[in-house]
């Protein structure tokens, strides 16, 4: 704040729009060179195969299912002890709060959330918010890709690299426009719906 009025994050959407446009049109040629190569791996394979009879190839018989089903049940709670995410969406977006030393009702401005629910997430440890939520309060507690991601992931939820409206998303937060308003009228100049 100077003086008393926000400072609004000044933003040449024009400019902008032109650079989010390129960054998809790259991101889908990645995804095609991908699926590409994806396909040529799979035809390579297929053709491997057809040299070797279904006999030779199959790994497992009817007699081996109980001793699969065993391994399985024994291995499964060691697996998911290293897999699984330990933290709840409510204590990361707090963990972050804290390392940015952002108050509450800052960061529900920030995020355009309202103050309920931001309640909601501080009272609920297991409160799983919906993906515009989720979304709203990676940009209102200003992460980095990575973070972001992460915290996505703690609700359930990944930023696509084949939709628009997730690419969008994905650029403002790796080039840093973090402001609710200008991502919104980013989006409505793609088209999306806003958050």
């Amino acid at each position: 704040m100077l003086f008393g009025k926000k400072i609004k994050q000044t933003v040449d959407l024009s400019q902008l729009e032109k650079n989010i446009r390129f960054y998809i049109d790259g991101v889908r040629d990645e995804l095609e060179r991908e699926r590409l190569e994806k396909e040529r791996l799979k035809k390579e394979r297929k053709e491997s195969e057809t040299r070797y009879s279904l006999k030779d190839t199959a790994r497992y018989s009817l007699e081996d299912v109980p001793s699969l089903y065993d391994k399985i049940e024994s291995e499964y709670p060691e697996w998911e002890k290293k897999t699984a995410v330990k933290e709840s969406f409510s204590s990361s977006v707090l963990k972050y709060m804290e390392q940015k030393r952002l108050s509450p009702s800052k960061l529900y401005k920030r995020a355009e959330l309202d103050r309920k629910l931001f309640s909601r997430l501080k009272n609920d440890y297991m409160y799983q918010p919906n993906r515009t939520t989720a979304i709203k309060f990676c940009l209102g507690l200003e992460l980095k890709i990575d973070e972001a991601e992460a915290l996505l992931e703690i609700a359930g939820y990944s930023l696509s690299k084949s939709q628009s409206f997730d690419l969008i998303i994905r650029y403002c937060i790796e080039n840093g426009y973090t402001d609710i308003e200008t991502v919104n009228e980013i989006l409505r100049r793609f088209e999306e719906k806003t958050l």
